[in-house]
């Protein structure tokens, strides 16, 4: 299988792209190494940059807590807290700490503590928180809110001081809901028994959210609570400068926002906003990340990447607050595209440069390279024209010019001399089919001469062939001289042969250069004639100088087949330059040439001598067996030898029509030899049908006439007749005239019954029922028997009776009868039956084998044969199909069984075997019909019957036509070329040609 051609490219495209391609690829790289690097740079300055604001902002909310967690828990250790509460309590000790504590860290919002009993001492911060002023409605320049809760009935203690402690106003309102023990900081602060931080609240004190710090006092006497508003962690947030697009956010554990800061223009969002209510869809990244511990990870967002980083905070156990920041990596790599694009810009100025440069410079180094390329391709094309390209300035390439160069000329020579050899060859091979096609022997030995001459251009040429130890002249050409002897278009050869041995020493002859070649089985080439020594050329001097001719060059070659024996020699003389004309030595390629053309020649020459000896041995065997079944009986005659003449006379009439209804049919001689094997073949089935069945002249033959055994039945009869006549005279039991017209009248009853079953066995009337009642009336005669019937008989006979019971003798026996052991069954009737139709054969096949039954037999109403044996004859047709398909028959012989096997089918299908009609039947099956019909009817060597006349036959024929059992058109041909008067005048006798009318049958 040819493989797929690949696409090509010429050879500076190629090279242009190829070194385009390595610039490209290697700028590629570049660029992809720089991009990657100048990423993952960019991405290492972000997560180092979120690293420490997150850790930065971490380490600022520890600055907060921690300080506020030291104050609750140096407050709670103050001694000052324990002073009661006088009065509104303005003056308690403790209240000044508070204060202090206000005013030394800015971070707070309230100091504050709780005691058991309910009482409530707490410092506020108003300075930053505007909304603490409004809520208290206090005056504009307060600073700290001091605010006690104390007493019975309890009160709450407002005092309004501005920056110097200046008591700007001062306020009382009675039964205070607030109640510092029921508070959430209180309890847990209590319960902790150390620190403790809130989860973020709204404070009673104002509307602000925040956290609470708490630090219970010893012995449980009360809490102190250090509030811290997340204001202020949005204050911390708002400083840090991350990027673009960005979000910065600190949130607890139940993800809720406590402070949040956006670089893209957003409002501030609400405190305590769950994070997934924020509206900030990047935000939900985080969900992704566990808020127990620190992270960095890059996560994809709408097909962008962002960078997550996440630093914790866990300032008392099992409560931890996050630091989170979220970016697009692009707010970090905007440089670096920037960078691609400058990139981009330079690769593609240079290619611009690079890409005419190249082409330019590998145009220019190519030229040399396109030029030989193109002069290849004319090579390819055996096209030798055009100058090859000259020397390059690249040593290489100049190297590969001069070599193409003589290269060029090498293949220039060798094609040249490859075409007269191709050329050579072809006509060897055309001689050769035409030798192998040849079938007349005299043609073909002149085409093996003359395609000799003519592949070595000689002017003259010999054949020999051996027979009988010598070598004879066969053909004789000489082209110049214009002689031509033997063959089909030459004279008759008149030269004697020449012996291999000497007739009297039986030495072989070497002295002659044809001879020599027999007796060698060797080639002999000679230059010159008249310069040789080794052979004896006189002869040849002789006829040169009797004609002017010059026999010079001779090329002698033997004809032997592979393995084989010499058949001949073929000589030829004088090659001839095929420029100048003048005689030249034959060349040693021409040499083994001739030998092959030699050797083909002696192969189908062998070939055609086998073929010809198997033909002549199948054809005997043809005549052998043809031969013995006209042998085996005399009521076949010569039979199955003047059928194939008939047949193939007609045929080739038919073959030989050219308007009609056969114009259109034509035999070659393949097909006429098919039909003659047919012919010849027709019958070969009749082996197999018993003699006897063939031969039988009376209904009650088997391998004799039992018509005999009859009469032997009759004769007893008559004898017990004269003995009863005897006993009566003896015993006086009547008067003797009496009894003697008695026996008269049983012996004339005996001989008529006789002379009628005589008459019917022979056959030749038909048998009417009535005939046959009679006969079935006359075997009902009884006679004695006074023997044992199964002595004597056979193993096969003693088969068919030994289930029959035996009868005592006497026994009274019927004069005829169809007995049991008369039968002989048919074996395997089903199988016989689906064999022949699987043959498409349509015969009805009898129950029995055969049935000898007497009154069977002679009940026949028609010829001599039962069912049985009917069946047995017409099997000959069914027995020779089965024969010659088992025959391996070649090509073009395929069709011998249709033609002989039916040859007993009708028109209309009514024949058989197989019950064809003439539509199924070949024109060559229907001749057969014709042939085997009228042989019959005039054949005078049957004994059974007597010949018909010309004209009897042609008449019984012609009913066979109306009645559509033989072809209209073919007997009307057999009648109008005259075939059946030419078959007449040959085969008939005297008596049987008489005159027929052949005019009402052709008008017919």
């Amino acid at each position: 299988m040819k493989s797929p051609t690949k696409k090509q490219f010429p050879f500076h495209i190629g090279m242009s792209l190829y070194l385009l391609a390595v610039v490209l690829l290697l700028t590629v790289m570049i660029f992809f190494i720089v991009h990657r690097q100048s990423v993952l740079t960019a991405q290492k300055d972000a997560i180092n940059l979120f690293q420490s604001t997150t850790a930065d902002i971490t380490h600022q909310l520890k600055g907060v807590l921690r300080p506020a967690m030291v104050l609750s828990r140096v407050h709670a250790s103050a001694p000052s807290i324990n002073a009661p509460l006088v009065g509104d309590g303005m003056n308690h000790p403790f209240m000044a700490q508070l204060i202090e504590s206000l005013q030394v860290d800015k971070n707070l919002y309230a100091v504050y503590v709780g005691l058991a009993n309910g009482d409530f001492i707490q410092a506020i911060a108003a300075v930053e928180n505007p909304g603490v002023r409004a809520l208290y409605e206090a005056p504009e320049q307060t600073a700290v809110i001091a605010r006690i809760i104390h007493g019975t009935p309890r009160k709450t203690y407002l005092q309004f001081l501005d920056h110097q402690g200046k008591v700007l106003e001062h306020r009382q309102t009675d039964n205070p809901s607030y109640n510092p023990v029921s508070r959430p900081w209180y309890g847990k602060a209590l319960t902790s028994k150390t620190f403790s931080v809130t989860d973020a609240y709204v404070f009673n004190s104002s509307p602000e959210l925040g956290i609470t710090v708490s630090h219970a006092l010893k012995g449980g006497a009360g809490v102190v609570g250090v509030d811290l508003t997340l204001r202020q962690l949005n204050r911390l947030l708002q400083e840090k400068q991350i990027s673009k697009h960005s979000h910065l956010l600190i949130f607890d554990q139940q993800k809720r926002v406590l402070a949040y800061q956006g670089f893209n223009g957003q409002t501030p969002i609400q405190s305590l906003t769950p994070m997934d209510a924020l509206g900030i869809p990047q935000v939900t990244l985080l969900e992704n990340l566990n808020p127990a511990r620190e992270q960095v990870e890059v996560h994809p967002f709408k097909g962008d990447p962002y960078l997550l980083v996440q630093h914790a905070y866990t300032p008392i156990p099992e409560h931890t607050l996050n630091v989170a920041v979220i970016s697009p990596l692009s707010d970090f790599t905007g440089h670096v595209r920037n960078m691609r694009q400058t990139i981009l810009v330079s690769v593609l100025l240079l290619m611009l440069v690079l890409v005419p440069l190249i082409i330019w410079s590998i145009r220019k180094l190519s030229k040399v390279l396109v030029l030989l390329a193109e002069d290849a391709e004319r090579i390819q094309r055996l096209d030798f024209d055009g100058k090859s390209p000259e020397g390059s300035m690249i040593t290489e390439v100049n190297q590969l010019t001069s070599g193409f160069a003589a290269l060029k000329e090498t293949i220039l020579a060798r094609t040249e001399a490859m075409q007269r050899s191709q050329a050579k060859l072809q006509k060897v091979l055309d001689i050769s089919i035409s030798l192998g096609v040849e079938n007349d022997h005299e043609v073909l030995l002149e085409k093996i001469l003359l395609g000799g001459i003519e592949l070595t251009r000689a002017d003259a040429g010999t054949l020999y062939m051996l027979e009988d130890d010598k070598l004879h002249f066969k053909i004789l050409r000489t082209n110049s001289l214009g002689m031509s002897m033997g063959g089909k278009s030459g004279q008759p050869v008149t030269l004697p042969p020449m012996n291999l041995h000497h007739p009297e020493t039986g030495e072989p002859n070497h002295s002659n250069v044809a001879t020599y070649t027999a007796l060698t089985a060797k080639t002999v080439n000679i230059v010159d004639a008249y310069d040789n020594t080794t052979f004896d050329f006189s002869g040849t001097r002789k006829f040169d100088a009797a004609t002017g001719y010059r026999s010079q060059s001779f090329l002698n070659v033997p004809l032997v087949p592979r393995g084989g024996k010499v058949l001949g020699v073929l000589q030829l003389l004088n090659a001839q330059d095929p420029v100048t004309g003048a005689t030249v030595p034959f060349e040693a390629d021409t040499v083994s040439i001739i030998e092959a053309l030699s050797a083909q020649a002696a192969v189908t020459l062998e070939n055609k001598t086998l073929l010809e000896a198997q033909k002549a041995l199948f054809d005997s065997f043809i005549r052998l067996m043809a031969g013995a079944i006209d042998a085996k009986s005399a009521y076949t005659g010569g039979h199955c030898e003047r059928v194939p003449i008939l047949g193939q006379r007609l045929a080739d009439l038919a073959n030989r029509a050219t308007d009609g209804p056969f114009a259109g049919f034509t035999m070659n001689e393949t097909q006429a030899e098919e039909m003659r094997v047919a012919a010849w073949l027709h019958d070969c089935g009749k082996v197999t049908t018993p003699e006897y069945v063939v031969d039988k002249a009376t209904k009650l033959e088997t391998t004799y006439n039992r018509i005999h055994e009859v009469r032997m039945r009759f004769e007893v009869l008559y004898r017990d007749a004269q003995i009863q006549f005897w006993q009566d005279v003896a015993q006086g039991n009547g008067m003797l005239d009496a009894l003697e017209k008695s026996l008269k009248e049983k012996k004339a009853q005996l001989d008529n019954d006789f002379e009628f079953l005589a008459t019917s066995n022979v056959g030749g009337e038909y048998m009417a029922p009535e005939k046959q009642e009679r006969i079935r009336q006359i075997a009902q005669i009884p006679w004695m028997r006074y023997f044992d019937d199964r002595l004597g008989l056979s193993e096969a006979e003693l088969l068919r009776v030994k289930d029959l019971e035996k009868v005592a003798i006497p026994a009274r026996e019927s004069l005829l009868s169809d007995r049991a052991d008369h039968i002989l069954p048919r074996l395997d009737r089903d199988k016989e039956v689906a064999e022949l139709e699987a043959l498409g054969i349509t015969m009805p096949v009898p129950e029995n084998q055969y049935n000898f039954g007497e009154i069977y037999n002679l009940c026949i109403a028609k010829g001599t044969l039962s069912n049985e044996e009917r069946f047995k004859i017409n099997e000959h047709v069914v027995q020779s199909i089965l024969m010659l398909e088992k025959l391996p028959f070649p090509e073009g012989m395929k069709n011998v069984p249709e033609f002989a096997g039916a040859h007993h089918e009708t028109m209309i299908g009514t024949g058989y075997p197989r019950g064809l009609k003439k539509d199924q039947m070949s024109v060559q099956a229907r001749i057969m019909a014709i042939a085997d019909v009228f042989e019959a009817l005039t054949a005078a060597d049957r004994p059974y019957k007597k010949p018909k006349k010309m004209s009897e036959a042609i008449k019984i024929m012609s009913f066979m036509v109306k009645d559509q059992h033989i072809d209209k058109e073919l007997f009307q041909l057999f009648l109008s070329s005259g075939l059946y008067h030419e078959y007449g005048e040959e085969y008939l006798l005297d008596f049987q040609m008489d005159d027929v009318d052949i005019r009402p049958y052709l008008d017919a």
